[in-house]
């Protein structure tokens, strides 16, 4: 299970850094707002 799930959030991490670099935000900033999802 877990195999089959880290996948898709490893898609979704380089998502969401590529976006984070788009819009300059940092890494910590990212961390913050994964945290209260």
């Amino acid at each position: 299970m877990d195999k089959i799930n880290s996948l898709p959030a490893k898609k979704v991490i380089k998502a969401l850094e590529k976006i984070g670099n788009d819009a300059k935000i940092t890494r910590e900033e990212w961390l913050e707002l994964i945290k209260t999802v």
